[in-house]
């Protein structure tokens, strides 16, 4: 945002709703595939608190869409103008709304409505490289061994993570055992939820939410040359924060 001004005042609105069309959903397990229809609205508003205030720019960008890949397939995608749909640079869709010079007062409406085809199928994986990976099993997937501050590891989670994996068959099962450990070890805590917290103290304390125990698995697994990146959407299924649909991590 690009603002005139020091007295304007920003306010955001949300509504997330999710209709499901499908049978038997408490039976999830048997469910061959889901319908949905999501419906996404925002709202920014601008409240000067002073008779020269201006803004000369805002842009904001919608990042929870649902994505396409192997068995979630975007059937319909409507879009509130004068947003437009965008890639970055990892490849995730996001919209993106530019106003310029945008009037001070009333509301502009963002937001989107989807209906997205979930696939209930198994993947067969198959030919999983062995441990230590080369440059041949990562190519194209470099980016995916660098962290951020929040995903960095130490030598103290490197060496722990060798351990656990020491014994490994292959890739997939040395992720597995990082996996199991974290479930086995971590104590789910919902007053982690509005923290962010480094995967360095969250091995330290071995609690957290499902973003905790995602940033250290990214962390073990890329300090073993795996490959791995972070994933944010909803799930069905109870949790602390629903008894149905929910954010999640993995």
């Amino acid at each position: 945002m690009t603002a005139e001004g020091n007295h304007i005042h920003i306010l955001i609105y949300t509504l997330l709703v999710f209709i499901v069309s499908c049978a038997g959903l408490p039976e999830i397990q048997s469910i061959d595939y889901m319908r949905l229809h999501i419906t996404y609205r925002d709202s920014i508003e601008f409240v000067p608190v002073s008779d020269n205030a201006r803004v000369s720019s805002v842009n904001l960008s919608i990042y929870r869409l649902p994505q396409e890949d192997i068995r979630q397939h975007i059937q319909n995608l409507k879009i509130i103008p004068p947003g437009s749909l965008s890639t970055d640079a990892l490849g995730n869709c996001y919209i993106e709304y530019l106003l310029n010079s945008p009037e001070l007062l009333g509301e502009y409406p963002l937001g989107y409505e989807s209906e997205v085809l979930i696939e209930s199928r198994k993947i067969k994986i198959k030919n999983v490289p062995k441990l230590p990976l080369n440059k041949k099993d990562i190519k194209g997937l470099e980016k995916y061994l660098i962290g951020g501050e929040i995903t960095r590891g130490d030598n103290d989670m490197a060496s722990f993570a060798f351990n656990l994996a020491k014994n490994a068959e292959d890739a997939l099962d040395a992720a597995a055992r990082i996996a199991i450990w974290i479930h086995d070890n971590f104590e789910y805590d919902l007053s982690y939820a509005n923290n962010i917290t480094s995967a360095r103290v969250s091995f330290r304390e071995k609690r957290g939410t499902c973003d905790e125990f995602t940033q250290v698995f990214l962390a073990m697994v890329r300090s073993l040359g795996i490959p791995a990146r972070y994933v944010s959407g909803y799930s069905y299924g109870a949790s602390g924060f629903s008894e149905d649909w929910g954010p999640h991590a993995w």
